[in-house]
């Protein structure tokens, strides 16, 4: 009989642990953020980057990040908030690319 109990509890926390944590996915956002930073870091290797360039673009990625971190505090991702860590990211991205294109060197 206890076996069952436990076996029924354990199926609703994990239930409601899955819940709760499928609200919080943000696998898109992640997936960028890793590319965009590997994309700094290339551009730092090549030298297409400066080290201030890159140390900027690195404080907005830290920004996104906590962007990211506040909306996933109460649980739940909402759609306005990942449409504004997506403008935040679109315009990363477009300054990446900018320090990458303006032809300074080191």
């Amino acid at each position: 009989m206890k076996l069952k109990i436990f076996g029924a509890v354990l199926v609703a926390v994990l239930a409601t642990a899955s819940i709760a944590s499928a609200q919080t996915h943000t696998p898109y956002i992640n997936q960028r953020q890793h590319a965009e930073d590997h994309r700094i870091n290339q551009g730092v290797r090549s030298g297409e980057i400066t080290h201030r360039e890159a140390t900027h673009l690195r404080n907005n990625e830290r920004r996104i990040a906590m962007a990211k971190h506040n909306a996933r505090r109460d649980g739940y991702v909402s759609a306005r908030e990942r449409r504004h860590i997506t403008r935040m990211e679109n315009r990363n991205s477009r300054a990446i690319y900018r320090a990458k294109h303006n032809g300074r060197r080191y």
